[in-house]
């Protein structure tokens, strides 16, 4: 695994441990960036470890045609890519508002961005999820009722995807762009009531905390990742058990 200099920020450092424990060393991604805090962060710390990881790097970025500030923001995203030397791919989704916009806007920008990593060649897709966004999905799927596969919460890696931040707080990203000096865009969705995100992260998140009289963060974090061992466990041992059961030549069905 390649060593970060003692000159390389703890962030960058974990992408670089990150990258190469999934396998991308001397291989190739596509970071996508809103220009927000956390995949601002994602896009200079990858571009600070690139090289000592033999890593081609391109950014991809939306306009999703619903805020009027989103070309400017796009823009700032182009060009902070140009100056680290980066080809960025500006991309526009033309989303009609209404319900369902967070939905259908994911769909738009994951498919878009697979698009992109087979147009470019590319090893993988990486996203700036953090151990924020792990914590907040977790409490979404469980106030709406779930079993342990949503419990399983974000995943660190799927088979084009990987989310290389996932262990670090928005504390720890904010901390780094202070020290490297970096603006974000401050998307005031993020801030908007009506979305249950936003309620879970500035009303039942800071409530659960004050109620344990600790950082919930974490161990929240940790729960969804246990979850997703033992629910792929589950799956392995169901798979073995069917294996067993099943006739020669009997056809399997997809659960």
């Amino acid at each position: 695994m390649p060593r970060a200099s003692p000159g390389v920020p703890p962030l960058a450092a974990l992408l670089a441990r990150s990258y190469a424990e999934h396998g991308l060393a001397s291989r190739s991604v596509l970071l996508a960036v809103s220009g927000g805090a956390d995949s601002t962060a994602l896009l200079v710390g990858t571009a600070r470890v690139r090289e000592s990881l033999g890593l081609r790097v391109e950014v991809a970025t939306f306009d999703h045609g619903l805020r009027p500030d989103a070309s400017e923001e796009v823009a700032s995203v182009a060009n902070l890519s140009a100056r680290l030397g980066l080809v960025c791919h500006v991309r526009a989704l033309a989303l009609s508002p209404g319900a369902g916009v967070e939905a259908r806007a994911r769909e738009a920008r994951y498919a878009t961005l697979e698009v992109l990593r087979q147009e470019r060649n590319l090893t993988a897709i990486a996203t700036g999820h953090t151990l924020n966004d792990q914590a907040e999905t977790l409490l979404m799927r469980l106030a709406r009722g779930t079993a342990l596969r949503g419990a399983r919460g974000i995943h660190a890696q799927a088979p084009t995807l990987l989310r290389p931040l996932l262990a670090c707080s928005r504390d720890d990203v904010l901390a780094f762009l202070h020290a490297e000096g970096l603006d974000y865009v401050r998307d005031p969705m993020n801030a908007d009531p009506s979305l249950f995100r936003t309620r879970m992260r500035t009303d039942v998140l800071p409530a659960l905390d004050r109620a344990a009289g600790f950082r919930t963060l974490p161990h929240l974090a940790n729960f969804a990742r246990l979850a997703a061992e033992d629910e792929a466990l589950l799956g392995r041992l169901a798979d073995a058990s069917w294996e067993r059961l099943s006739l020669p030549g009997e056809v399997r069905q997809v659960r």
